[in-house]
């Protein structure tokens, strides 16, 4: 490539189809003293993340299965630092060497379809010639970051069009309920049940998204690779995330609360109106069913009890 090769424009996709088949890692070096880049496709497990002192390297994941594995590759000796269904992050410093790792989940969304894992890495190592940087990441662009503030920006810019794509469906969602149910006003019989289960992924949605806030806003104000101005631009671009993203998740729950209250009015309604109907039937059945009783022969015979009887009467 040459020296002025601009990376950003190209998503990891489509150095992913560069490739004869499907690899699992690209590698992208930025050589020192702005020389330009080095390329390769990899398809293994491993991938050697670490480039020569004073360059960059940019190895971009494309496999969940292999992203998920990196703690164990990495040689974590401690436990993760924040470890839960939607969240995973560990820092540790080794002497010259110090490894960040990140790895975000979503929940399944209304459909059943998982969301595999996702995140940002980055090593770096100290030597007697400089420092090698190591960036890691399963972001859909292929810029090589200048530090890990920069990976960090794209991260969190990524990470909140993922949200926004989630909150766009759940709205979707919360809209073919409410066409639904102008549609069969109250008599249908699943209705209630995929609000129900509406309620339930918007409540995943909010533990989710409580999970990824309180997990980052912890890496910006304790991880040791961002000084005081980065801390303080990254918590303000969180802070503008989390609010927008609590509102449209607090929009839905309100609509569907609405939806839910609408649909016992109508259930209720059509059952009232059904109760009213039973009862005129039952009313305007009334001097039928007198008639019946009033002209009806009532006289039951009990042969064995009319021999008793007759023997009865001869006696006197």
């Amino acid at each position: 490539m040459l020296p002025s090769a601009d990376l950003k424009p190209v998503l990891s996709d489509e150095w992913f189809n560069l490739g004869p088949k499907r690899a699992s890692w690209i590698q992208i070096t930025k050589r020192a003293h702005s020389l330009g880049f080095d390329f390769e496709l990899i398809n293994d497990t491993y991938c050697d993340w670490l480039p020569e002192p004073k360059e960059s390297r940019l190895c971009i994941c494309k496999k969940g299965s292999i992203w998920g594995q990196l703690p164990k590759i990495f040689g974590v000796r401690s436990s993760l630092e924040d470890q839960n269904e939607y969240f995973r992050y560990f820092h540790e410093e080794r002497g010259q060497f110090v490894v960040t790792y990140l790895s975000l989940n979503f929940p399944e969304d209304y459909h059943g379809e998982a969301v595999y894992p996702w995140g940002i890495s980055w090593v770096r190592k100290q030597t007697t010639e400089g420092f090698a940087h190591g960036f890691i990441s399963m972001l859909p662009n292929g810029c090589v970051p200048h530090n890990p503030f920069d990976l960090f920006k794209q991260f969190l810019d990524h990470l909140h069009q993922e949200w926004n794509k989630s909150c766009l469906r759940l709205t979707d969602r919360v809209e073919e309920l409410r066409r639904d149910q102008v549609k069969y006003k109250g008599v249908s019989h699943e209705l209630i049940d995929c609000l129900a289960q509406a309620s339930q992924s918007r409540a995943h949605l909010s533990k989710c998204l409580h999970s990824h806030i309180e997990g980052i806003n912890d890496i910006i104000n304790t991880n040791t690779s961002f000084d005081l101005e980065e801390k303080s631009r990254l918590a303000t671009d969180m802070g503008v995330i989390e609010k927008r993203l609590m509102s449209k998740l607090s929009h839905s729950e309100q609509s569907l609360r609405e939806l839910l209250q609408i649909e016992l009015a109508w259930v209720s309604r059509n059952e009232s109106a059904s109760v009213k109907r039973l009862s005129w039937l039952t009313v305007s059945n009334i001097p039928l069913n007198l008639c019946v009783l009033i002209t009806f022969n009532w006289t039951v015979r009990f042969p064995a009890a009319d021999v008793c009887l007759e023997s009865l009467w001869d006696e006197r």
